[in-house]
C-alpha cells in the first residue's frame, strides 16, 4: 500500500510539472564559414530551480560542438523572465559554440539537443526532456532554410504539450483502474 501511495504522488507530481520545462531560442538558424565557428544561443526556464544536462543527439562528423554548461541549476536570480502560465519565470541563457570544419561540405544541416531536466520532491525524483534544434549552413550552399514562423513554432509546441496531458492523464486513469479492479 506505501508503493501505490508513493507512485500516486508521482503522478501527481508529473501533472503538475507538465509544462515547467521550456526552451526558447531567438534564430535556430546560424550560418557558418568552413573552419569557422558562431555561437548559437537558447533560454531555459523551469518552475523550480532544478538540475539541467544538455548533450548533443545528432550531429555531421565535420561539426565540433561545445556546450559551455551541460550540467548545472537553473539560476533562480537570473534578470531575465518569460511569462508562462500566469506567471514570470526566470530563465537561464545556454551558450553552444558550433564550429565547422575546414573540410566541411557546402550545405544544410540539422543539429540535435537534447535537454534534461530533474528535480526532486518528497523523495520521488521527476525528469522531463526536451530536444531543440539548430539549423546550421555551411557557407557555399545554394539551398535557402527558410525558418518556421512563429505560428508554426507555437503550433508544435501546443501539440507537444496537448500530447504529454493527454498520455499522463491516460496513465493516470489507467492506474486508477488497476486500483480499482484490485
Amino acid at each position: 500500500m506505501f508503493e501505490l501511495k508513493k507512485f500516486l504522488i508521482a503522478i501527481f507530481i508529473a501533472l503538475s510539472n507538465v509544462n515547467a520545462l521550456g526552451v526558447l531560442d531567438n534564430n535556430n538558424y546560424i550560418s557558418i564559414e568552413p573552419g569557422g565557428s558562431e555561437i548559437y544561443s537558447i533560454l531555459i526556464w523551469d518552475k523550480e530551480n532544478t538540475r539541467i544536462r544538455v548533450e548533443t543527439v545528432e550531429k555531421p562528423d565535420f561539426f565540433y560542438v561545445i556546450i559551455k554548461q551541460n550540467d548545472f541549476y537553473l539560476n533562480s536570480s537570473s534578470e531575465n523572465y518569460v511569462f508562462v502560465e500566469n506567471d514570470y519565470l526566470p530563465t537561464t541563457r545556454l551558450d553552444i559554440l558550433i564550429r565547422a570544419d575546414e573540410k566541411a561540405a557546402p550545405g544544410n544541416y540539422l543539429l540535435k539537443f537534447k535537454l534534461t531536466s530533474e528535480s526532486e520532491s518528497k523523495g520521488l525524483s521527476v525528469f522531463q526532456e526536451r530536444i531543440f534544434s539548430a539549423k546550421v549552413s555551411v557557407s557555399g550552399s545554394n539551398e535557402i532554410i527558410t525558418r518556421p514562423t512563429q505560428t508554426e513554432k507555437n503550433d508544435s509546441i501546443k501539440l507537444d504539450e496537448n500530447v504529454a496531458k493527454v498520455l499522463i492523464i491516460l496513465i493516470a486513469v489507467i492506474i486508477a483502474a488497476i486500483v480499482v479492479l484490485k
